[in-house]
């Protein structure tokens, strides 16, 4: 007689996604071990400067992002309470599709900024500082649901 038992193995379960209609479905749920910030790069260019910062974003943020219905969108700006940046460009720089993707989990967000006039010294000390921004990423309708402050600081490793 064969005592041997056979073990069975069973399929793993499939673990469904979430779908969302909105990045502010869980935008408040979002910290520091969700998204992280290189320190805001600025460059001028003659009447305009370009804004670089790298942002890297876990996969449990990426498959929510992925799962969302809605675009994502975003923008650089004054920081709260300030208008600095916002009183020397011509127009208020213009909102970006962010697109994620599984594969990825560090993009580059870039913009342009286009200046008034020409700068006094003081200005152009203000538009080329980092801490005079935030990024800021929009829902669908295009208002700030998740906002990045102290872009002078940088918290990937």
């Amino acid at each position: 007689m064969n005592n041997e038992t056979s073990i069975q193995t069973l399929p793993e379960p499939i673990k469904e996604s979430k779908s969302y209609k909105s990045f502010a479905e869980y935008s408040t749920e979002i910290t520091g071990q969700h998204m992280k910030n290189s320190v805001l790069e600025i460059s001028r260019d003659g009447n305009s400067a370009n804004l670089n910062i790298e942002i890297w974003l876990s996969t449990e943020l990426r498959e929510k992002m992925l799962n969302t219905e809605s675009p994502i969108y975003y923008t650089f700006g004054d920081v709260i309470g300030s208008d600095k940046i916002g009183n020397l460009l011509i127009e208020s720089p213009p909102v970006i599709q962010f697109k994620s993707s599984m594969i990825e989990e560090t993009y580059i967000l870039s913009q342009e900024i286009k200046f008034k006039k020409e700068l006094s010294s003081e200005e152009e000390k203000e538009l080329l500082s980092p801490e005079n921004y935030q990024l800021q990423f929009l829902n669908e309708e295009k208002f700030p649901v998740y906002v990045i402050i102290g872009l002078d600081l940088s918290t990937i490793n």
